[in-house]
């Protein structure tokens, strides 16, 4: 067991409860062989540099656990990759969104979670990088309205990148949550149905395998994780150390069709949609609309807007804190484990 460990709650989203604080105070009290360090965010950002500082300072000998959701994880991968650290990433689903979470416990308990720190395991995984002059549009419901656009030309990705209607689906879940914030979740199934009744397809150009494949596309999703969108599962084969990304392409569905594969993609069956939709596995892959303009995606449940997207698999570039049973079954190369 690392010898310090930080759990850092997002106060965007966390909503943290005291009594979330002093069980894991009293936790702090019981192991005094630890150092526990527990805090909550302030301002924008504050996650990066409080990760980054913690990072600096432990090094190996630290574990993050990111008490937020998919977008407080995906800062704090981002840091840790950046940095190059042998500093271990954990996740625990305090966040609006946490789909990244599903992956990792099915039903959480904060109390059977400490209990099973000391039996957690360190293995590295693998990340998604996305590539293109991409232009950030909105995180969340405090964000969409943001008149100074974020342009960066790279970014890591821990669970899913997507393009097309998911993207408009999270943008009208957040406008949601801004006039309504006590839908919470239940946000992105209202948004689902509103745009059920106006589907829009586009032309994309995927190139992958050396080819180009121009679809009439609804949307698509290209995951390292398996979970995005509340619970929606486009990757339910998903593997965190197989060096490949699963991809999904819909094409142009009518209302029917559509219907009926929104319910494999929410019980994890879509794999068996393959007659109807492109899915499989690759290591990289590029996008860009077939008119050559702008068009938006999101990644971890980040808005942005590109002309051009390239996403590649970069092989186990973090290390990642296992804990439990549940989330341990995803080290699937068991040789990896090195805490």
């Amino acid at each position: 067991m690392r010898k310090h460990v930080l759990f850092l709650f997002s106060n965007r989203e966390a909503k943290v409860h005291k009594d979330v604080i002093a069980t894991i105070k009293d936790f702090s009290d019981k192991n005094h062989n630890l150092g526990i360090y527990y805090l909550i965010t302030q301002h924008a950002d504050h996650i990066k540099e409080l990760v980054r500082d913690f990072v600096l300072k432990y090094a190996e000998q630290g574990i993050v656990f990111i008490a937020g959701g998919d977008g407080s994880i995906n800062e704090a991968t981002n840091v840790i990759a950046n940095l190059q650290t042998k500093t271990a990433l954990g996740v625990l689903p305090f966040g609006t969104a946490n789909d990244f979470c599903k992956l990792h416990y099915k039903k959480f308990n904060l109390d059977n979670f400490l209990n099973d720190l000391s039996q957690l395991k360190i293995a590295p995984i693998d990340l998604l990088q996305l590539t293109g002059n991409l232009q950030l549009m909105g995180d969340g419901p405090d964000t969409i309205f943001n008149n100074d656009s974020v342009l960066i030309q790279s970014t890591y990705v821990v669970n899913v990148a997507s393009i097309g209607l998911d993207t408009e689906i999270l943008n009208t879940a957040f406008h949601y949550l801004y006039k309504y914030p006590w839908l919470k979740g239940s946000a992105y199934t209202f948004a689902v149905l509103k745009h059920f009744f106006a589907l829009h397809s586009r032309e994309y150009i995927f190139s992958f395998n050396d080819q180009n494949h121009q679809i009439d596309s609804l949307l698509a999703a290209f995951c390292n994780g398996g979970f995005y969108g509340n619970g929606f599962n486009p990757a339910p084969s998903c593997d965190l150390q197989d060096d490949l990304l699963n991809y999904v392409i819909a094409p142009k569905l009518s209302h029917l069709q559509f219907a009926k594969l929104a319910i494999h993609y929410s019980k994890g069956s879509i794999e068996t949609q393959k007659d109807k939709m492109k899915i499989g596995l690759l290591n990289k892959i590029s996008v860009r609309a077939a008119d050559g303009k702008a068009f938006i995606g999101n990644f971890d449940g980040i808005i942005f807007k590109t002309e051009h997207l390239q996403i590649d698999v970069i092989s186990r570039k973090i290390l990642f804190a296992f804990v439990g049973d549940y989330s341990q079954r995803l080290i699937t190369d068991k040789s990896t484990i090195i805490d």
